[in-house]
């Protein structure tokens, strides 16, 4: 029997947008790090980032036990392309889906919506839309 690597990817309830967005993500206990935001959809979100981003994201993360979803607060800046976070921004709860290693010290962490606000998604449509 062939044994087909996992793809978290290709687990998407709808098709993902490619971009580049700088970001910022905050986690329950206030910690902050940069991140890149490499791909939306309807659904969710992949965020680029490096081993001490996911040290924040997944703090004492255990893959054979790794059932815990972090709760995030994400803010992305809508300026394709942007080094840094500038406005328009939208800011957005997600939960953690995955995390999955893309090189030395980089890491894609797979995040879903958990909440947010009416103004936010309008902003986050209108730009999708736009692409």
């Amino acid at each position: 029997m062939k044994l087909t690597p996992w793809n978290p990817e290709e687990q998407r309830r709808s098709p993902r947008i490619d971009v580049d967005l700088s970001a910022e993500i905050r986690t329950e206990w206030q910690q902050l790090s940069p991140a890149k935001v490499v791909n939306l959809s309807q659904n969710g979100i992949g965020v680029e980032g490096s081993g001490a981003l996911i040290e924040m994201v997944f703090p004492n993360f255990n893959h054979s036990n790794g059932n815990h979803r972090s709760i995030v607060y994400l803010r992305v800046g809508l300026l394709e392309g942007a080094v840094s976070l500038v406005k328009p921004w939208v800011d957005i709860q997600c939960h953690s889906a995955y995390v999955k290693r893309i090189g030395h010290d980089r890491f894609l962490i797979g995040l879903s919506y958990a909440a947010i606000d009416g103004d936010a998604k309008e902003r986050l449509d209108q730009f999708l839309d736009g692409i």
